[in-house]
Order: structure tokens, then C-alpha cells, then sequence
């Protein structure tokens, strides 16, 4: 059996050769420019990075306390992507604002309580 891929799976020779394929060809020529686009993204391989307006980031964060985190464009959300601690984990959801010197602030707390920092990954999405 052949492997299934997009470009087997949806021939537009065989569209363009209707009555309607040929009323919407402009159409259907924009969409397989597109498509061959999203299918050579796709084979050439696309990471997290390049698709997201935002940056992943590691950070070291201490338990109920707020701590300062750089980011170069101002956020809009903030994801919690890993906490790499596998004894410890957070114990509601991460708190995150502007302070007054518009300095991004961000707070954790974990279960059980930690003594020392633990390490996460935070994905900052940018407005």
C-alpha cells in the first residue's frame, strides 16, 4: 500500500478539468502556491520556535516569591511548558504581572514547599 501524503491525496489536475475548477482557477492556483509553501515548511522541517510569536524560556523560580523576568516585547500570556523537578510541582497557577516600573513579575508556588529554586520552562507568548 502507498503511503498517504497530501500531495497523493488531493490532485488538482483532476479539479481543473471540471467546469467549476475552471470558473474558480485563479483560486485554486492561489491555494496550491500556498500549499506547496506549507508542504516544503513542512519537509524541511519546522520547529516550535519559528511558528510562535513568543519565546521559550528556563527559569529558576524559589517558592512565594515574586521574581523579575526579561522579556524584550511586552507579553500577552504566559504558558507553563515543563517543570523539570519531577518531585515538586505547582500548586495553583502561575501568577504573572507588570510591576509599576513595568517590569515583568512572576510568582510560583509549589507542593510540597521547596527550599531551593526549581527550574521551569515558561513560554512567553508576545502581544
Amino acid at each position: 500500500m502507498t503511503k498517504q501524503n497530501i500531495q497523493r491525496t488531493y490532485d488538482p489536475a483532476k479539479v481543473l478539468q471540471t467546469k467549476a475548477g475552471q470558473e474558480v482557477k485563479d483560486f485554486i492556483d492561489s491555494q496550491l502556491s500556498v500549499n506547496e509553501l506549507v508542504l516544503r515548511t513542512l519537509q524541511n522541517g519546522v520547529s516550535f520556535e519559528d511558528n510562535i510569536y513568543g519565546v521559550a524560556r528556563d527559569v529558576e523560580l524559589k517558592h512565594a516569591e515574586v521574581q523579575i523576568i526579561s522579556a524584550d516585547k511586552p507579553v500577552q500570556m504566559i504558558l507553563v511548558g515543563r517543570v523539570y523537578a519531577k518531585d515538586f510541582a505547582l500548586s495553583q497557577p502561575l501568577h504573572w504581572y507588570y510591576n509599576d516600573q513595568n517590569q515583568l513579575e512572576v510568582l510560583a508556588k509549589f507542593t510540597p514547599t521547596p527550599t531551593v529554586a526549581v527550574k521551569l520552562r515558561l513560554v512567553l507568548l508576545f502581544a
